[in-house]
């Protein structure tokens, strides 16, 4: 990508990217979501709705009349999508040529695998709740899909660290313990042993028992004390001690600001 010269058109009217929870209110923007997120805009983000976005709020009207044109006769939206690309001429023809494959592989792997990767690059962006979505599209396969063991095993143990990253842990826990059926995964056994830890052990005990499971290994409770030691020694848990040492109105304020940044931290993963 070289050197881009921006407008000075910015939107009056953004247009909302859901899959990442963003504004976008010009042709720059517009044109860096497509190149770096394709994942994400290969299925549903080509619509009226955005060919009305670039000829009314970004005053791209031979651009946007030419794309309606392609998506009247039924181009595909990648290459709508490259097309767009190439129209902005932001990236080099070596980029775009890097591009075209990697949609091309994409569009080479069956419909689950699909769905994983554009899952796995959701959870990647911490985009927890919309990762979770698609993994549970998967597992909702009918079984006449074929679906390998390993392959669904690694979607039930994706899905497991996402909850767990929502500290939603007994959905986690439920996850994992579905992800070990498969698998008979030594690391995720211990995950199911650090969650079960949260709550009651007698759960981790009758899930041994069930699987046959007599003995783990003995260090895991070594790990996990030291684990919870780090979290409590978190940077963000530093940071709310120092607030509460501060004066009752300036606490206050603090708080609110936290609370607020962490209410808004986790809408972000949705």
């Amino acid at each position: 990508m070289g050197l881009i010269l921006c407008e000075d058109i910015i939107a009056d009217k953004p247009y909302y990217v859901e899959e990442l929870d963003i504004n976008i209110y010009s042709i720059e923007e517009l044109g860096y979501i497509l190149y770096e997120h394709p994942l994400l805009v290969m299925e549903d983000f080509i619509s009226t709705a955005l060919f009305d976005f670039i000829k009314t709020e970004l005053k791209k009207e031979s651009l946007a009349i030419s794309i309606e044109k392609m998506y009247a006769e039924k181009i595909s939206d990648e290459n709508i999508i490259i097309y767009i690309l190439e129209t902005l001429d932001f990236y080099k023809s070596s980029e775009i040529s890097r591009y075209k494959n990697l949609i091309t592989n994409y569009r080479k792997l069956k419909r689950v695998e699909f769905l994983k990767a554009k899952a796995d690059y959701m959870f990647g962006i911490k985009r927890y709740g919309k990762a979770i979505r698609f993994y549970s599209i998967i597992c909702k396969q009918s079984p006449d899909r074929n679906i390998a063991d390993k392959f669904q095993g690694k979607i039930w143990h994706n899905m497991g660290s996402a909850y767990a990253n929502l500290f939603l842990y007994e959905k986690a826990l439920e996850a994992y313990k579905k992800s070990f059926e498969y698998l008979k995964d030594n690391d995720i056994l211990k995950k199911i042993y650090f969650l079960s830890k949260l709550g009651e052990d007698e759960v981790f005990t009758e899930f041994l028992d069930d699987n046959g499971i007599e003995s783990i290994d003995a260090s895991w409770d070594e790990e996990y004390n030291e684990t919870l030691k780090k979290a409590l020694a978190s940077q963000r848990i530093d940071y709310l001690d120092s607030i509460m040492k501060k004066d009752s109105y300036e606490k206050r304020l603090l708080i609110n600001e936290l609370a607020a940044a962490w209410k808004q931290e986790y809408r972000n993963m949705l």
